[in-house]
């Protein structure tokens, strides 16, 4: 009852402070990584007054007005809607590491801040708070400059004062273009004390209430893809600004509250600025806004227990369409339904062409046309299914343990530590292959070999048994794994000039064969190489054709089948998505493996035959 006789300025401060979010940061301990940039909410003086900024106006490119102040947006005619726009250093359709370092250093020590405001609208009951952040980019699959977001809380009240004592019925967050909204009791509303807990996404800032990977939607359409907020575990408690209703003033202490343009470049086509709060339809109908609002995000798995994440796969694939696809589709729509139909007449010609029949099995090293490659490869797991079926469920244990390694061990390359941060980013990117490698790359090594192995067993008449595989792997493992390390050393080191590309690619097709090499005809690990490079040279096109078509396959199939559980049963659990995607992993990678040895035999019947 303290608060019934409250002064009204005095209550809503006291409400603002009482509620303020803490939102949980991505875990970025330096700049420049890979998957988006780590950047907080920040006062806007990071961006007024900063000699590296300027206002400029669309429909006059020769105004420009450095270093603008408060006073400068306040005076920016606010009729029409974003014709000024403030341009901040860097260029967003390739932003690189820019914006990240300087949105880091723009920010300095300052604050980390929520702008609070507290507002009804008109036909509706109840009061809002809303806590208003900015971030100084947008690093996601729609980049731009500025990036505002927003938590919301609906009290049944009518004054600030009411509102201390009841306490909010709902919470809402802005995710990109829409968002989220949940009873203040909701399971899944997290809270310490009175103050909401949300995670924000990586690059995005998009806000959720649980940690996880989602798929969003960017602003008026434009990128669609996964906000990753599965790592946002840095606590950052935000400190308000109480904004007042409507600056009156060029001097008011948020003059800046009546710009209406872009907080960011202005380029209409995909890069465009966040545009002002004012101009917002979460600001000017707050309730309206939040009775749209989904009542869940759509999460998706976070990790496969086999192979690949279907979110993963998923994700990439998004990202591929958001960034490539759907900006050329929709500038030049006609060449891409060409390139489609091409595509598409190409690959179905190739099926058409290739021969599936007869199936032939023996003997082992004989020509086959691809079709048979791979209908020979099923007649040979058919007769042999419990060997290779029993050698698939080792993906369950060795991905497992993958993913183990994996977060138990950092791969830091300090050699990059002190070049440009483009050198950086290549050794994250180096980082993160060889992380991905030992996430996927153990647990199909393991269960390929196995395969292979029991291909080498059949081929000199003996039995099919999947622990005289891995026993046999387990043997020649020095040489495998020596052979193989060494390629992706050599492959990845060509691969990071850039210039070295072409010969990169050369030699991983070179060298595609060398574990079947050393299981198949007992190669030692140097021996391999020669062995493996012969072999390729009978025929580049067929080796580079096989190998393409079935690496595609390989990688493509198990993901291919939980994008489209995804899609299809949005409400089945994401661990089931997973195990389905990791049960289909485990029985094909064994599949798969036969028909490389097939494609390796075939090889070896050209060099036999002098062709």
């Amino acid at each position: 009852m303290a608060f019934v006789n409250m002064p009204a300025q005095q209550a809503e401060e006291q409400l603002a402070r009482k509620h303020a979010p803490i939102v949980y940061l991505p875990d970025l301990d330096r700049p420049c990584r890979a998957g988006g940039a780590a950047l907080d909410p920040v006062p806007v003086e990071v961006v007024l007054d900063n000699t590296e900024v300027a206002l400029r106006r669309l429909s006059d490119p020769s105004f420009v007005k450095w270093a603008p102040a408060a006073r400068d947006l306040y005076e920016a005619p606010r009729d029409p809607y974003f014709d000024y726009y403030l341009d901040l250093p860097g260029d967003p359709s390739n932003p690189g590491c820019r914006y990240e370092t300087d949105g880091l250093r723009f920010a300095g020590e300052s604050q980390r801040n929520a702008y609070a405001r507290i507002t009804r609208q008109e036909g509706h009951d109840g009061l809002v708070l809303q806590y208003w952040f900015v971030y100084y980019f947008n690093d996601w699959n729609n980049d731009h400059e500025g990036d505002w977001e927003l938590v919301q809380l609906h009290f049944d009240a009518r004054t600030a004062s009411e509102a201390l004592r009841t306490g909010p019925d709902e919470i809402a967050v802005s995710q990109h273009r829409t968002g989220e909204v949940a009873a203040w009791t909701d399971e899944r509303v997290r809270r310490e004390g009175d103050r909401p807990v949300v995670f924000v996404a990586l690059g995005s800032h998009a806000n959720y209430f649980r940690p996880g990977i989602y798929l969003g939607r960017g602003e008026d359409g434009r990128g669609l893809g996964c906000d990753d907020a599965s790592k946002s575990g840095r606590r950052t408690p935000l400190e308000v600004s109480l904004l007042a209703r409507r600056p009156v003033s060029a001097s008011d202490p948020f003059a800046w509250l009546a710009f209406t343009g872009y907080w960011g470049d202005a380029d209409p086509k995909d890069w465009a600025g966040s545009t002002a709060p004012v101009t917002k339809q979460n600001w000017l109908r707050p309730m309206t806004w939040e009775e749209r609002l989904g009542k869940a995000s759509v999460s998706l798995p976070s990790r496969g227990v086999a192979g690949t994440d279907a979110a993963r796969a998923f994700c990439s694939a998004v990202a591929f369409g958001s960034d490539v696809v759907l900006p050329i589709y929709r500038d030049l729509p006609v060449v891409m339904a060409l390139a489609l139909g091409v595509t598409s007449a190409g690959l179905l010609g190739s099926l058409a062409r290739t021969r599936f029949l007869p199936v032939q099995v023996l003997p082992w090293r004989s020509r086959r046309r691809l079709g048979q490659v791979l209908t020979a490869a099923l007649e040979v797991y058919r007769r042999h299914v419990y060997a290779f079926l029993t050698l698939g469920l080792v993906s369950f244990p060795a991905g497992l343990a993958a993913a183990r390694v994996r977060d138990g061990v950092a791969l830091p390359l300090p050699a990059f530590g002190p070049l440009r941060p483009e050198a950086g980013m290549a050794a994250e990117a180096v980082s993160a292959l060889a992380q991905g490698v030992l996430h996927l790359g153990i647990a199909y090594a393991v269960v390929a070999a196995g395969s292979t192995a029991v291909i080498a067993a059949l081929e000199r008449g003996r039995g099919a048994e999947a622990a005289d595989g891995l026993l046999e792997v387990l043997r020649r493992l020095p040489h495998l794994l020596v052979s193989r390390l060494v390629a992706i050393g050599v492959v990845g080191v060509l691969a990071l000039t850039v210039v070295g590309i072409p010969l990169a690619l050369r030699q991983a097709l070179r060298w595609a064969f060398l574990e079947h090499a050393v299981l198949l005809d007992r190669c030692s690990a140097r021996a391999a190489f020669g062995r493996s490079a012969w072999l390729v040279s009978a025929n580049w096109l067929w080796s580079a054709a096989s190998v393409l078509a079935l690496g595609m396959l390989a990688l493509l199939a198990a993901p291919v089948v939980g994008v489209a559980l995804i899609m299809a049963f949005k409400s089945v659990p994401p661990v089931y998505v997973n195990l389905a995607t990791s049960a289909i992993y485990a029985v094909l990678v064994p599949y798969f493996a036969i028909a490389f040895s097939l494609v390796y035999f075939d090889l070896h019947s050209r060099r036999a035959a002098g062709r």
